[in-house]
């Protein structure tokens, strides 16, 4: 028995997925514009005073993907609900949706500020998870703009 018409069958789908979620993104962008509400993607890169105070490894988390809220440099290529903007994103998108339904991912690399994150790596898992319905994500997170405390400087607490 042959896997391939399984894998057509999924490819058609995340092809049709795709087609749906990016012709959602682009008229909710129209029409967000033309009535003056349009919100891009949050971007890290405007956090300029939060990244001069360095950053803490947390490790690997198991996180709400309703905080996942912006990105490092790809706010171009998808909308504030991490919907495809690019057709060019078509088949990166359509592989990690094809890989969703068999083999699982690599946790994403976020950024976490206060309580949002910021995709590092991994935008097209986020979106193909959102898009599926997940409510969370595995992710590697460093975390920007924390205070230490007194155990992690090594000044007894009072």
């Amino acid at each position: 028995m042959s896997l391939h018409p399984i894998s057509t069958n999924q490819r058609t789908s995340g092809i049709d997925l795709f087609q749906s979620v990016h012709r959602q993104a682009n008229l909710a962008g129209l029409v967000e514009r033309l009535l003056g509400r349009y919100e891009p993607l949050a971007d890290f890169n405007n956090l300029g005073s939060v990244q001069s105070k360095g950053r803490t490894y947390l490790g690997l988390q198991t996180i709400p993907l309703q905080q996942v809220s912006g990105s490092v440099n790809r706010q171009g290529d998808f909308d504030r609900h991490f919907r495809p903007l690019r057709r060019h994103l078509r088949d990166r998108w359509v592989n990690i949706f094809m890989q969703m339904q068999t083999d699982g991912w690599e946790p994403v690399k976020l950024y976490k500020v206060w309580n949002s994150y910021y995709v590092v790596d991994g935008h097209h898992r986020v979106s193909v998870a959102l898009t599926s319905g997940r409510q969370f994500i595995e992710a590697e997170v460093w975390e920007y703009g924390r205070q230490p405390s007194y155990f992690e400087v090594g000044i007894p607490a009072t």
